[in-house]
């Protein structure tokens, strides 16, 4: 069973008393002849990088430094998800672990990985991100994030869209296709340049129509035929 949620927030009750409350339940009954087992699964960013923070403490030490922000360093010594101590996402994992990392056996993100992939995890608690990320995973033939399952339950789904939506869409605004002129006239792609600034003009008159551009923000996109042709000369 895969159980997702909106938020971090969320998953502390799961894990911590609905699940040990219907486990003791089907217990009790005799349904189940184990306790359920279940994990919070979260991405990588969420972790400590002991490599990290190692070398984050050595440069510290000696140092006049912000003393809470120190003690909160020291205690992830104890603790490995940066959700029980925020703001240092300095020391997380990285997006690519080394492959000559010198304590990658020892390393507290990767005995959690094989801890969640055990075959006795029976509950597996995400967030919409993660199981969105998971399902990309399957759709491209790549190693998928989380185990298996043959049962999903979605907490507060009608926030599950605007998840997709920030995983999935991209954003382009006028001051980023001003910058991608700029980049190309300062390596001296000044005329290509010059045909795309021309391009862009006539895609945000066509996105715009005249109108003011709070007002246009505001608007949903159509994608109509002229607009269809801006963005194809753009490309």
């Amino acid at each position: 069973v895969v159980v997702s949620t909106s938020s971090v927030a969320l998953q502390n009750p799961v894990i911590g008393e609905y699940i040990p409350f219907l486990s003791r339940i089907f217990l009790e009954n005799r349904i189940i002849q184990k306790p359920i087992r279940a994990i919070v699964r979260k991405g990588k960013e969420r972790f400590v990088c002991d490599v990290r923070l190692k070398f984050r403490l050595e440069t510290i030490e000696g140092k006049r430094k912000n003393e809470e922000q120190r003690k909160a360093l020291v205690s992830l010594r104890n603790y490995y998800d940066l959700d029980d101590v925020p703001d240092l996402s300095q020391v997380c994992v990285p997006k690519a672990c080394r492959n000559d990392c010198p304590i990658r056996t020892a390393c507290r993100y990767h005995q959690y990985l094989r801890a969640a992939r055990q075959t006795g995890i029976f509950v597996q608690i995400c967030n919409h991100n993660c199981l969105l990320a998971d399902a990309s995973h399957r759709l491209q033939e790549l190693r998928p994030l989380l185990n298996d399952y043959q049962a999903l339950v979605i907490d507060e789904a009608h926030k599950l869209p605007e998840a997709a939506r920030q995983m999935y869409e991209k954003s382009l605004s006028a001051e980023d296709l001003k910058e991608l002129c700029n980049l190309l006239t300062g390596e001296n792609y000044r005329l290509p340049a010059q045909q795309l600034r021309e391009k862009f003009q006539i895609l945000m008159g066509a996105m715009c129509r005249g109108e003011l551009l709070e007002e246009a923000q505001r608007t949903p996109f159509i994608l109509t035929p002229d607009r269809e042709a801006a963005i194809r000369d753009c490309l």
